[in-house]
């Protein structure tokens, strides 16, 4: 049985096992997805700082992730594939009581690296992600009739806030697609005509080179927009997309600590302001200079938020806490500006890091 303050590991990729393992996980305890590719030394690691009471996974008694929860004593918890309809008819009726979590109980700890050499934990609390979910379903105008491809990696904040949690928040629907293959999402894309995907940049570049081999299935789309994150994304890249699929792409800024979403452009006949990443939604953010005294518009500075997604502190030191918030403003450690319509602009890092693929290096 799991406590609401007790970790559970979930080493899964893109499933319908994932999804009922994580919503399963945070209803009761916190749930911590890892990326199944880690190696042992990399799961060792993280074990370490999580001190998993379980750990949830389908992979071999081989893979780094369960040799590293034996070397380590923490429990596996396989999951066999299983028909819903035997599960629930089968099910006995005894009900085991457990105490659910309320919204300001930690649901999810990811790693970020940031600008340090070790990774720092991140608590974000149900309130956190609820309303981010909030934030983007808004932004986007999601609705019951909306329906999203997953491409993003659910171990990532990404793929959790907004492919996941934002549609179903909003009464939509996700189609849960194993790991991000360009060569099958125009297969996707037919099978399943959603309304709306969301990707990082590399994953935008790679779908715009096949683009030309399936100009049909992209002519018979249903797709009302795409939506890019957690990387810049080039605007020759963002340009052309826009004239091949015929929708607009909605840029948008978003980082772990504020549970993913901060700004965002919007959804026409809203403005898209292209090499923005939009205004800010559902938070308060500004920029300020190197006294925290707030700038003004044009002024590059230090992009700060503050909001119900944002979280409270790291688990990690008080000096790591101490130096990443003040007075009650989360310091996102980016360099922006605003324009006089408030869109805000990304101009760089106060410590340069390598951004591959939406992860942080």
């Amino acid at each position: 049985r799991v406590s609401k303050n007790e970790n559970v590991a979930i080493v899964l990729n893109n499933s319908i096992d994932f999804v009922v393992s994580f919503f399963s996980v945070v209803n009761v305890g916190v749930s911590a997805p890892l990326n199944p590719n880690y190696t042992e030394a990399e799961f060792s690691f993280y074990f370490k700082d999580l001190n998993p009471k379980i750990i949830i996974s389908n992979f071999e008694e081989n893979h780094p992730a369960i040799l590293c929860a034996k070397k380590n004593n923490v429990k596996v918890i396989k999951i066999e594939n299983f028909s819903f309809v035997e599960t629930f008819k089968n099910r006995k009726k005894t009900a085991i009581k457990t105490k659910t979590s309320n919204t300001n109980d930690i649901a999810l700890i990811l790693h970020t690296s940031g600008t340090t050499s070790k990774p720092k934990m991140v608590p974000l609390s149900h309130k956190n992600l609820i309303s981010s979910a909030q934030n983007i379903g808004k932004t986007l105008k999601l609705s019951t009739k909306d329906k999203n491809i997953i491409l993003m990696p659910s171990f990532h904040i990404h793929g959790i806030v907004a492919s996941i949690l934002a549609p179903l928040v909003s009464g939509g629907k996700i189609v849960i697609l194993p790991k991000f293959n360009a060569l099958s999402f125009f297969k996707s894309l037919e099978k399943h005509s959603p309304t709306w995907f969301t990707g990082v940049p590399t994953m935008l570049q790679a779908i715009l080179d096949r683009a030309s081999r399936n100009s049909k299935i992209i002519s018979k789309s249903k797709l009302r927009f795409i939506r890019s994150s957690s990387a810049s994304l080039p605007t020759s890249i963002l340009v052309e997309i826009e004239k091949v699929f015929k929708v607009p792409v909605i840029e948008s800024y978003g980082m772990t600590e504020a549970s993913h979403q901060m700004t965002s452009n919007l959804l026409p006949p809203k403005k898209r302001k292209v090499g923005s990443v939009g205004v800010s939604t559902g938070i308060n953010v500004k920029t300020v200079d190197d006294k925290f005294k707030k700038l003004k518009v044009g002024q590059v500075g230090e992009i700060l938020i503050k909001g119900n997604s944002i979280l409270k502190k790291y688990i990690a030191s008080k000096e790591i806490n101490k130096n990443s918030f003040i007075s009650g403003w989360f310091r996102t450690g980016d360099l922006g500006y605003f324009d006089k319509d408030g869109y805000l602009y990304i101009s760089g890092r106060i410590k340069e890091i390598i951004n591959r693929g939406g992860e942080k290096i």
